[in-house]
């Protein structure tokens, strides 16, 4: 008897069956292990929500699932691209038509503590949500039928069993097929270095995620120096910018990034480099 069985199996009769990819360690894995056939039924489609503000790493390794993905399913299953704007661009000039309004939709530190967390929701659930509703043919407004379900995947491993949760929308059921084949994150990078000895894997995360630990921000810092450059910028103009007139950093320390202590990683377990929802997965 599968003891994962209570948390994650598929829809029956689903209408539809999407996979959130993140285009980080798990979702890749997923993703491949699925049009290797190792994984079924297929999903449908894969959805990408782009947030404008990844590292192009991130892209590069996108743009190369994108590629595997269609060599590998004949061309069968396509990864779309979703976007709700420029997340950096839209918190540091927020105006009329962006998502985000008074308050930040990235959860900065202040030395009050770390603000809300709006920017998954917005920028990547959302979207994904809209994109799917499209698909099944709904319009804006229009209320999906009582007897429709979609099949959502879920790139979360057996050691990330606290950020497994049901979907807010009813008639979207959420699936985690990793949990179901007790895979765990390391699991995950044996799977791939065994298929694809030669190729590289990394999170991911937008480039000034507060979530980043020490550990990210040095390997950021040591060897991608064009995002380094790039968070610090962002940090020093987010400064500022709080609802409240209090001094928003992107370091949990609430310092300056640019001259922040990136040594022995004290942040909580909570800061994993990754947020829930479907951000890194």
């Amino acid at each position: 008897m599968n003891k994962f069985a209570s948390i994650s199996k598929p829809v029956e009769n689903a209408a539809l069956r999407v996979l959130s990819f993140g285009a980080g360690v798990q979702s890749t894995v997923l993703l491949l292990m699925a049009a290797k056939g190792e994984i079924k039924p297929m999903p449908d489609v894969v959805i990408f929500a782009d947030t404008q503000f990844e590292p192009a790493s991130i892209y590069t390794h996108l743009e190369w699932c994108k590629q595997e993905l269609k060599k590998l399913t004949n061309d069968r299953v396509q990864l779309e691209i979703v976007s709700e704007g420029n997340l950096k661009q839209d918190e540091l000039h927020r105006k009329k038509g962006t998502k985000i309004g008074k308050f930040s939709a990235i959860p900065f530190f202040t030395q009050n503590g770390l603000g809300k967390r709006e920017c998954t929701g917005l920028y990547k659930i959302e979207p994904v949500r809209k994109k799917v509703r499209q698909i099944l043919g709904y319009k804006k407004g229009e209320r999906v039928a009582k007897t429709t379900l979609v099949e959502q995947w879920m790139g979360i491993s057996t050691d990330e069993l606290e950020r497994v949760k049901e979907n807010k929308v009813k008639w979207t059921i959420n699936r985690f097929p990793l949990i179901e084949m007790g895979m765990s994150r390391g699991d995950c990078y044996q799977w791939f270095k065994k298929h694809y000895p030669n190729k590289p894997l990394a999170k991911s995360a937008c480039i000034a995620c507060p979530y980043h630990n020490n550990s990210m921000w040095r390997g950021m810092k040591t060897n991608d120096p064009v995002s380094w450059e790039e968070a610090c910028q962002f940090d020093e103009a987010i400064r500022k910018l709080g609802s409240k007139g209090d001094n928003q950093y992107v370091h949990s320390s609430a310092k300056p990034l640019r001259t922040a202590d990136l040594g022995d990683d004290k942040t909580p377990d909570l800061f994993l480099g990754e947020c829930d929802g479907m951000c890194g997965v």
